[in-house]
């Protein structure tokens, strides 16, 4: 005797990010490209793709998340020809910047009604601060680090072009000063309504029934819409900059891959999602922080070394009450934590594949010169302070339009006949203050001293590379 097969039903596990990706695009974000009357247009500097942000503050990507940008060869070299000088063309182990120097560089060519030469806005192709020195009887101030030539990739974001990291960006530089000197915390969060979780809640305890798989699928948009658009925050800088905009979007980059809308092209980090089992309903808050393996200093303190990943990723588990308001729970999910160590671990790896991670360690970089600068335990070493490049108002700081609002979005999977929420939130927590502390001084004096030595600024150019 036959028996009637039954319809199978699901409940399925769902991840509703509240994340969005904002980098510096067009119009919306002010297009820095070279030229023009101020140092902010012209032709030299190619936009950086990702998302619109309109005039209401609302955030929309225009970039396909699947396809990684990579470097056209022809046209990096044709870039190369035309917009950067030949003694950028190579490769350099160790560049030096002469801070001073650099200023005052900029300085005339403000003067002059120029816009800056994309060698100065992109500090000669340098791509991480390994030391920082201090040379008060000079008044100067020498960084240096690996620099390499740079060219826009596929999407038009400027990339090194042997290393595929980018190179830092002097109006970078500029926001992290005035972030340091007027902030104790620098970062950004993108946070739910209160209100909306508890609409969102209340329609789940109403619609939490076994279902179909395509029913259950077609569930995803309606709870991102009962969700809504969720509020970005922007902590410690003006939040209609660049600097801004990498802050959040490496942030967003990093959960769309949490969530498997966005591969992470590194084989030893899977999706969080792939990881997740049935637990009960949660929040993943998952967040960016500074790390370095060491920081040390001299004992006069005129020299620094910076070593190690800059970057790695914290996790916890939240949860709301019946207002809508989240708190910290003592739950430890395995998934969660696994995600994070697995990021971090790879650090190295997903920064030249996501070049977005690798602008959020410059951002790093930058912070702690800031903060060395604007420091009262360093300043009497110091006699350059900076003038035009600590200036919002002088400085050709490009604006656009602020953040506001990123709608949801959502990413699912079957994970048995339990139903399991999962929530992501997070963002990136940068205090200055602390960085400072983690220099360690006199545990390699002799050679700071040495590197010191070796990076005296001489009596031309602002930048040279090591002889």
């Amino acid at each position: 005797m036959s028996r009637k097969l039954r319809r199978p039903y699901f409940n399925f596990a769902f991840l509703l990010s509240f994340v969005f990706l904002l980098s510096p695009l067009g119009p919306a974000l002010g297009q820095d490209n070279g030229g023009g009357d101020n140092g902010n247009g012209g032709n030299g500097d190619t936009q950086d793709s990702g998302i619109t942000i309109d005039t209401d503050g609302f955030v929309r990507t225009v970039t396909n998340s699947k396809v990684i940008p990579r470097l056209d060869q022809r046209r990096a070299i044709a870039y190369l020809n035309s917009e950067l000088p030949g003694s950028l063309h190579d490769q350099s182990e160790k560049r030096y910047i002469s801070l001073r120097r650099l200023e005052e560089a900029c300085e005339r060519q403000l003067a002059e009604g120029k816009s800056l030469p994309l060698e100065m806005k992109f500090f000669a192709g340098l791509t991480q601060i390994d030391e920082i020195f201090f040379f008060p009887e000079e008044n100067d101030i020498v960084i240096c680090g690996p620099a390499e030539p740079f060219a826009p990739d596929t999407s038009g974001r400027i990339t090194s072009l042997m290393s595929g990291r980018s190179p830092l960006r002097l109006e970078d530089f500029v926001i992290a000063l005035n972030g340091v000197k007027q902030s104790r915390k620098i970062g950004c969060s993108i946070d739910p309504f209160p209100e909306k979780l508890v609409a969102l809640q209340r329609w789940l305890n109403a619609n939490s029934r076994p279902t179909s798989r395509s029913a259950a699928m077609r569930k995803y948009d309606t709870m991102a819409k009962v969700l809504g658009p969720q509020k970005v925050t922007v902590n410690g800088i003006p939040d209609d900059t660049r600097f801004a905009s990498v802050l959040i979007e490496a942030d967003y980059l990093m959960k769309q891959i949490s969530i498997g809308l966005t591969p992470s092209g590194v084989r030893q980090v899977t999706s969080h999602l792939a990881m997740i089992r049935p637990g009960g309903n949660a929040m993943q808050r998952w967040w960016f922080v500074p790390d370095y393996e060491s920081l040390t200093s001299n004992a006069e303190g005129n020299a620094f070394a910076l070593d190690g990943s800059r970057l790695k990723l914290l996790s916890e588990q939240q949860l709301a009450n019946a207002q809508g308001k989240r708190f910290s729970s003592d739950a430890k999910i395995e998934a969660t934590a696994r995600f994070s160590e697995q990021f971090t671990e790879h650090m190295d790896k997903l920064v030249q594949v996501h070049r977005s991670f690798a602008e959020l360690q410059n951002l790093i970089d930058l912070i702690v010169l800031a903060s060395l600068i604007q420091s009262p335990e360093t300043n009497t070493n110091l006699a350059w302070q900076p003038g035009l490049l600590g200036d919002l108002d002088r400085y050709p700081v490009v604006h656009g339009n602020s953040p506001k609002l990123i709608a949801s979005t959502a990413n699912a999977k079957s994970v048995g006949n339990t139903s399991v929420l999962g929530l992501v939130a997070g963002g990136v927590e940068i205090y200055p203050r602390q960085l400072l502390q983690q220099f360690r001084t006199g545990e390699n004096d002799a050679e700071l001293n040495r590197l010191r030595l070796a990076a005296q600024p001489g009596e031309e150019n602002w930048w040279w590379d090591q002889k």
